[in-house]
């Protein structure tokens, strides 16, 4: 923050399903908390990105509203990924990229669907 400060978030370890392959689909609609998620987790090791890169906003701001009923938008704070990747401005890269005009439905659900099948060893 601002003083300087920082503050560590540490998950226990253990839980439901750790074994089996994830995959974050992201887009440059991903901002902001879903970023965090998807940072987090690739940085991890723990799931692939799919899709497109995302928003980038990794800054934090407070809104200041002004007499005249207009307001500022003040960054106080910027996050990193674990690994100390800064994403403002330039967004999460996809390690499984998905370009916007690919065919189908919704081709960043079938790109991802398609590496998870392909991860998980079938008897």
């Amino acid at each position: 923050n601002a003083r300087g400060e920082s503050k560590r978030y540490q998950a226990a370890q253990g839980g439901a399903a750790l074994h089996l392959p994830l995959a974050v689909l992201v887009d440059e609609g991903s901002a902001s908390a879903a970023e965090i998620v998807a940072g987090a987790l690739a940085d991890r090791g723990r799931a692939i990105l799919v899709g497109r890169a995302t928003f980038g906003k990794g800054s934090i701001q407070r809104v200041h509203r002004l007499a005249d009923n207009s307001a500022l938008h003040i960054t106080f704070a910027r996050w990193y990924t674990p690994s100390g990747r800064q994403i403002d401005g330039q967004g999460l890269p996809p390690a499984i990229l998905v370009p916007s005009d690919a065919p189908g439905d919704d081709p960043i659900l079938a790109a991802a669907l398609a590496h998870l099948r392909a991860s998980i060893p079938l008897p």
